[in-house]
């Protein structure tokens, strides 16, 4: 099936060297989709093309953007400066220098609460004047209102 193309010793000229080198890519393109047809692994590729047809699934889509989602919002919250910085006791510390667990969890529950109400806003833009969107809304910004509220709060109390 295949063929060895050899350069002579004294091929010198340049469009016999492009030549060569275009056949050599050529076979080499084939020996690509000979390998990809499965013929000589065929499980491996197989495998890997149920894999990319799960992978690019729409929950698995869903599932990857929520996984990612959370992650942004808890290196947001304060997650590396309470594991890289000595963590302070209490329910609040008093002061910008230190940061508890408990502040974490509530940075957290305003970030993801402030999150899911711009999604909701959103999801109620692409309904349209479908029923309902007016109180999604409505609910959507009652939550961005309350995330703020409550950061601010937090704010205010540990400056003092």
């Amino acid at each position: 099936m295949f063929m060895v193309i050899r350069p002579s010793l004294h091929q010198k000229s340049f469009s016999e060297t492009t030549k060569y080198l275009s056949r050599l890519a050529s076979l080499q393109i084939l020996f690509i989709q000979y390998l990809s047809r499965g013929a000589l692994m065929p499980g491996a590729f197989a495998f890997i093309n149920r894999l990319k047809k799960k992978l690019y699934s729409e929950a698995y889509m869903n599932l990857f953007l929520a996984l990612l989602l959370i992650s942004c919002i808890l290196l947001m919250s304060g997650l590396l400066f309470i594991i890289f910085q000595e963590s302070a006791s209490g329910v609040v510390y008093y002061g910008l220098s230190f940061q508890t667990n408990v502040e974490l969890a509530i940075v957290f529950i305003a970030y993801a609460s402030g999150a899911l109400g711009l999604i909701t806003i959103i999801e109620a833009a692409r309904r349209g004047s479908r029923g309902g969107a007016t109180y999604l809304v409505a609910v959507g910004s009652i939550m961005v209102l309350f995330s703020w509220i409550l950061l601010q709060y937090l704010y205010t109390v540990k400056r003092g």
